[in-house]
């Protein structure tokens, strides 16, 4: 396993934000900092680069960030049109100096129902372990209203190997769900989306015994 990093420094959290969010909105430049290079993930993006038509696409980043998983992308393709989604304004903003001319939406990944954002390609990076099982299938739900029939799914997500249902884990402001692959995969053939790749690896930082980090990539059937 990859030795832990440092720990992130405690700063003031937004009162007008869920917990979650208001932390990762406290650290939003040391979160960029510190995880903008996704090339340990070079595997799994290259297997969804190369599901991708020549023609530009739609892309929305979904819990984006400061853009990270959308700059690997960008940097190989460079005509695709990116929509930002984030419940963090420093996040956006710091994606915004990315993406000048992307779309942005400040608001939480159960809004994106009602968006009416269309898409050939959705990014979901390490965002389902933040949400609450009811939240995870409304995300979910989210997502295949926005795909395009054959549209990709890109997910990464926290996961316990040994883990025979959700474990809620609490951490100072922070709450963790650790959802199970099998209830990500009933939720993922319950909304008609085949599997077309699956990678599981060992996390930089694990936060408790066993922990796991899941990537998936899914085609939307119709």
């Amino acid at each position: 396993m990859t030795p832990a990093l440092t720990p992130l420094q405690p700063y003031p959290l937004k009162p007008d934000l869920p917990p979650n969010i208001a932390l990762f909105d406290s650290y939003a430049q040391v979160y960029h900092e510190r995880y903008g290079d996704v090339s340990r993930y070079a595997q799994s993006l290259q297997h969804l680069l190369h599901q991708l038509p020549n023609s530009p696409q739609a892309i929305l980043d979904l819990a984006c960030g400061p853009g990270n998983l959308s700059a690997y992308i960008q940097n190989h393709r460079k005509t695709d049109h990116f929509t930002l989604l984030d419940g963090s304004p420093a996040m956006l903003q710091l994606a915004s100096k990315q993406f000048p001319e992307a779309v942005q939406h400040c608001c939480h990944s159960t809004d994106l129902v009602g968006l009416g954002i269309v898409a050939d390609v959705v990014l979901c990076g390490f965002l389902l372990a933040y949400l609450s099982p009811s939240d995870v299938l409304s995300t979910m739900r989210g997502i295949e209203t926005s795909l395009k029939r054959g549209g990709i799914l890109f997910l990464s997500v926290q996961i316990l190997s040994n883990a025979a249902s959700v474990v809620e884990y609490r951490d100072g402001a922070v709450t963790t769900w650790y959802h199970t692959q099998e209830d990500l995969m009933a939720i993922l053939q319950q909304l008609d989306f085949e599997l077309i790749y699956s990678e599981s690896m060992e996390p930089e930082e694990a936060a408790v015994e066993n922990e796991m980090e899941l990537i998936l990539i899914c085609r939307k059937a119709h």
